[in-house]
């Protein structure tokens, strides 16, 4: 398989490239939705990096600037059909082609590993991290962005609970077929896993903060 990782999208398929960005990050658990406006001010950077299979996106990861000459890598992400090592490296190797300092936060062993080895980060603790951002790491989880995605998590969360019951009384008398309460259902789980993880990111990040502070 061969795949193409690249920050220069051509501007008539950018708006459709940011949208299908926006809806998966609106959906999947794995991903904090950022306001539309955000990731168009990013591209407009060259800090969207997309991955491309014949043509089709497949994967995408955006440099979100903390400060001048510091960036976090955030949203990356690649679709499960193509996940690959080759395909990761790729995408990561392109996100890592800048001369700013980078920071990418995860709790992920293997990808810590990976990005040490082939890449040449180091580990740094939360603290390192905060005092080499000056708080921007810590602020960027606690804005009101953050705040609007946790409740925007919540509200698609709510009203996917009320559309499964509805859908389970249209099956109950007859209207709708069993598959229907099935999809239903599996919108409801992942509204649900989308509004924990916006929810919990906040709350750690918050506990964080009080950890520094000395308010523990």
């Amino acid at each position: 398989m061969v795949v193409n990782a690249t920050s220069s999208i051509d501007p008539v398929d950018l708006g459709d490239v940011l949208a299908e960005i926006a809806r998966f990050a609106a959906t999947e658990p794995a991903l904090t939705p950022r306001p539309i406006e955000d990731l168009r001010a990013a591209a407009s950077r060259g800090n969207v990096v997309v991955l491309r299979h014949d043509g089709g996106l497949i994967g995408w990861g955006v440099r979100e600037v903390l400060r001048p000459g510091l960036a976090e890598i955030g949203m990356m992400y690649i679709k499960p059909a193509f996940r690959t090592p080759a395909a990761f490296i790729r995408l990561a190797r392109e996100l890592a082609n800048v001369p700013e300092a980078l920071i990418l936060a995860t709790y992920d062993s293997a990808l810590v590993r990976l990005a040490v080895l082939e890449f040449g980060f180091r580990e740094a603790s939360l603290g390192q991290v905060i005092v080499r951002s000056r708080g921007r790491f810590l602020a960027k989880r606690l804005s009101a962005e953050s705040r609007r995605a946790a409740e925007a998590a919540l509200r698609q969360k709510r009203a996917s609970e009320a559309a499964l019951a509805s859908v389970r009384q249209e099956v109950r008398v007859g209207l709708k077929p069993t598959l229907a309460l099935l999809d239903a259902e599996r919108d409801a789980a992942q509204a649900t896993m989308q509004a924990a993880n916006a929810d919990a990111q906040r709350i750690t990040t918050a506990w964080g903060l009080r950890a520094l502070l000395g308010l523990l």
